[in-house]
């Protein structure tokens, strides 16, 4: 609870003033509101992104760094539903699903699956590459795992920043509500109007109303 006192003791120091806690906790009130939203958020955007992102994406780009190549027989080769490009930027190609089997450099024996664009005939020979750690981690050659140009990864990311966003925006928002109490000047000022507000919530419990007063200075 902030005083005459704490006001008087405050506006008599020379910026940068040192505000004491009782008129920090006035400046900040409903950072505590601002918090809990947060937290809400960031659960909230995480669990999106977390169901959106293409959580397969990791194994294009292990292959992509550090797979080597075999080769392997066309298993079955069906539409996958996916279509990427809308002939208007980028030609449309149809995704199918590809299953095939290939042996490793040690002579075992591999069955896996991977998307492609275009279809491939069962029985044609295809160049593989897989993971040499994992070999049950492969693809055909050009396949990949996630198709439609990492538009997924660009959603899930833009729900990150969200709460991001939300914790920048509080950060700015305390610093400058602290810098008014430190950084600034007093000036001569006069009541130009006041009048009561009526609560939002008209319950028994409702708070008392409030006065809101128009300063001129």
């Amino acid at each position: 609870m902030s005083s005459t006192q704490d006001w008087d003791a405050l506006l008599c120091q020379e910026p940068p003033r040192v505000v004491p806690s009782s008129l920090r906790a006035v400046a900040l009130r409903g950072e505590r509101h601002w918090q809990v939203s947060l937290v809400f958020l960031a659960v909230v955007c995480a669990f999106v992104a977390a169901v959106f992102f293409p959580w397969s994406i990791a194994d294009d780009a292990r292959l992509d760094l550090g797979g080597i190549t075999g080769r392997g027989v066309v298993l079955d080769s069906v539409y996958a539903n996916q279509t990427v490009g809308d002939d208007a930027v980028l030609r449309k190609r149809l995704v199918f699903s590809v299953q095939f089997r290939f042996k490793d450099a040690q002579a075992r024996e591999y069955e896996a699956a991977c998307l492609f664009f275009g279809y491939l005939k069962p029985g044609t020979e295809v160049e593989v590459e897989y993971l040499p750690s994992n070999s049950a981690l492969a693809r055909v050659r050009d396949g990949f795992f996630v198709p439609g140009g990492l538009w997924e990864v660009w959603l899930s990311v833009m729900f990150l920043a969200i709460p991001v966003f939300g914790v920048w925006n509080l950060r700015r928002w305390r610093r400058r509500r602290l810098a008014l109490l430190s950084h600034g000047i007093p000036v001569p000022g006069c009541i130009e109007c006041a009048w009561r507000e009526q609560p939002q919530d008209h319950s028994p419990h409702a708070p008392h109303q409030h006065i809101v007063l128009e300063l001129m200075h």
